[in-house]
């Protein structure tokens, strides 16, 4: 990858800064060393090009934003009855609980009552950001609706009927949670914004840029042309063309970034299990999932130094100016959706003590919107834009409401698991799932091959393990249980870690009522990339503790 370099000679000051020169148009870049003289109004700047072309891709940044979104809803959370989330969310093979709706509708053959069941929730969840070696702690409390529901159980009982009835159930999930505040800072020394900025303007068509200075702005390049964050180089004839730079200088940049994330993602399940001879349990249903996702993210950066240029010899070292004091992006981007699955589930009951399912999730189709604004402050001090105007001042703007509409696929799930009945005194239970994160993909009426390609390039299958048991004692129950989730990235960073839960609860039975309470701890780890810039991609990671507590108030009737 090739930058340019632009060296400003202003009186007895030099200028260095880096922008990336790639074309969109034509996915080329060229490297461009720039020199020219930043006086006064009425003196002359003499630019001398030298390009050198490469093959780049030049909608990575684009490409890797749906790939990201097509992971965030192909990555789900066990949820549920508090019972099942307690087993850890083992139920695949166990059967005779409403979350036997979502998990496996086989199970809803083992239902030989009607019920009701409610669970509000209250999730506490923690970050902890790590940029530069520096380590900043944000946190969270949301209070929601985890999963409510109804079955209605249709048993016959006795004589030589094989079929032995089953339940109808309508239930409502919630399988991702993405309430989240995290917060991370530290001091780059060597990159700024305003690098990756420039890499990602190289090739804008200067035309597009005035229309969208006369009839409002949608794109973030334009958003940084228009605070002189990045600036076009001009021809001969003072132009503007599609290369722009960018007047900050190496040195030392203080980085910020808080993040603020809403929403959730819920699935309502229509679903319906049989029970034959006591011995084979049979199940289907229809997932509506719904979601909705709001992220507001500011960036903020200020220069600290920068770095002396040697001018050879006896003569002292060059200190560059900052022209650019600080920089304040903040983007907010808000996503709903809603699509459908298929669920197809077996469980076989060889003998009392022992069950074995299996259970089927097609992919899961969805329509779905994104909505995305920016808005810009950028601070100047002494410095003399392209246009001529001398900058001692805080300049702000922002884009118009950019709406784009997608469809998505999310990958088929299949689940496999065994569960041992221990007489009345409880059980255990295991579960396997298999996900192949590469086969998502998204479609638009705009071209989103970039990022099929990107989903089948940094993603690969996975397995998900689960396992938890209950005991009983009367009318109380005690439960455990642990759940493992693979990695959805071939490659892995030094940030990323893999979901791990430990669950526990407790409950009340009684012939027309029950209660149970659990305690759901997960640890996850993920890597964020702050921008993309021809100097350096830099990243922080984020560790994500999250405690749920969920209460489950269940009637029988």
């Amino acid at each position: 990858m090739f930058f340019l370099r632009t060296i400003n000679i202003n009186l007895c000051n030099l200028n260095v800064t880096y922008a990336l020169a790639c074309a969109k148009s034509h996915a080329k870049a060229y490297a461009t060393f720039i020199i020219h003289e930043k006086t006064t109004p009425n003196m002359k700047k003499i630019i001398v090009f030298l390009g050198l072309f490469c093959w780049l891709c030049p909608q990575w940044v684009a490409a890797q934003g749906f790939a990201i979104t097509a992971l965030r809803y192909s990555q789900t959370q066990f949820g549920g009855s508090a019972r099942f989330q307690a087993t850890g969310g083992a139920a695949t093979a166990l059967g005779g609980d409403i979350s036997s709706a979502y998990y496996n509708p086989a199970g809803l053959g083992f239902n030989r009552k009607s019920e009701f069941s409610f669970s509000p929730s209250l999730a506490v969840i923690g970050s902890e950001g790590d940029y530069q070696n520096n380590l900043m702690t944000d946190n969270k409390v949301n209070p929601n609706v985890n999963h409510f529901g109804l079955v209605l159980a249709f048993p016959k009982d006795g004589g030589s009927n094989e079929f032995k009835g089953g339940a109808f159930a309508i239930t409502f999930t919630r399988i991702n949670n993405f309430n989240q505040n995290a917060l991370y800072s530290g001091n780059n020394p060597r990159s700024s914004i305003a690098y990756g900025l420039v890499d990602q303007a190289q090739g804008f068509p200067p035309a597009e840029v005035e229309n969208q200075f006369r009839n409002g702005i949608f794109d973030l390049e334009v958003l940084a042309i228009n605070n002189y964050v990045i600036n076009p180089i001009r021809d001969n004839l003072g132009r503007a063309t599609d290369t722009y730079y960018a007047d900050v200088n190496r040195g030392v940049f203080s980085q910020r970034e808080s993040i603020r994330n809403t929403g959730s993602q819920n699935q309502w399940n229509f679903s319906y299990g049989g029970n034959y001879k006591d011995f084979i349990y049979f199940g289907a249903g229809l997932g509506i999932q719904t979601f909705n996702y709001g992220s507001q993210t500011t960036f903020s950066e200020t220069q600290q130094s920068v770095y002396p240029i040697p001018r050879g010899g006896t003569l002292p070292d060059s200190i560059p100016p900052i022209f650019l004091r600080s920089l304040q992006l903040t983007e907010t981007r808000n996503q709903k959706g809603t699509g459908f699955n298929l669920n197809l589930g077996v469980i076989v009951r060889p003998v009392d003590f022992l069950r074995l399912g299996v259970n089927f999730t097609s992919p899961t189709w969805f329509s779905l919107t994104t909505e995305y604004s920016a808005s810009m402050k950028s601070t100047f001090q002494n410095y003399l834009a392209d246009d001529g105007k001398l900058l001692n001042t805080t300049i702000e703007g922002a884009t118009l409401l950019n709406t784009s509409n997608v469809s998505m696929i999310t990958p088929l799930r299949l689940n496999g698991g065994i569960a041992g009945i221990i007489g009345k005194h409880g059980f255990l239970s295991f579960d396997a799932e298999y996900v192949d994160f590469s086969a998502a993909s998204v479609s638009a009426e705009f071209n989103l091959d970039a990022s099929n390609q990107a989903i089948k390039t940094n993603y690969t299958s996975a397995f998900n393990f689960r396992g938890g048991g209950e005991w009983r004692l009367s009318k109380f129950r005690a439960r455990a249980g642990a759940a493992y989730y693979g990695s959805p990235y071939k490659v892995n960073d030094r940030f990323y870690k893999n979901r791990f839960c430990l669950t526990a609860g407790i409950g009340y039975y009684t012939k027309k009522n029950y209660f149970d309470l659990t305690l759901v701890q997960q640890t996850s780890g993920e890597s964020r990339t702050l921008y993309d810039s021809s100097i350096e991609n830099p990243i922080a990671g984020i560790t994500t503790n999250r405690t749920n507590i969920v209460l489950t108030a269940g009637f029988y009737f």
